[in-house]
């Protein structure tokens, strides 16, 4: 797969989600933006805080679907 087109993807699930509000896929969008944050971009910092947001969300609001 391209993997700015993956980027891209995952930015834009992000920005639906700040636009529309959190919904079941905001948690794994969220969790995928750390991902691109820390690894491709060196930004340790901000991909744990968005991996944390991932996770809160499932806690918080009780995203069913996305439950291990």
């Amino acid at each position: 797969m391209n993997m700015n087109l993956e980027f891209l993807t995952v930015c834009q699930a992000v920005n639906l989600s700040l636009e529309h509000g959190n919904n079941d896929g905001s948690c794994f969008a969220y969790a995928m933006l750390g991902s691109v944050a820390g690894l491709h971009f060196g930004n340790f910092q901000a991909g744990v805080r968005f991996g944390q947001l991932g996770y809160d969300l499932i806690e918080h609001r009780d995203c069913g679907a996305s439950r291990p």
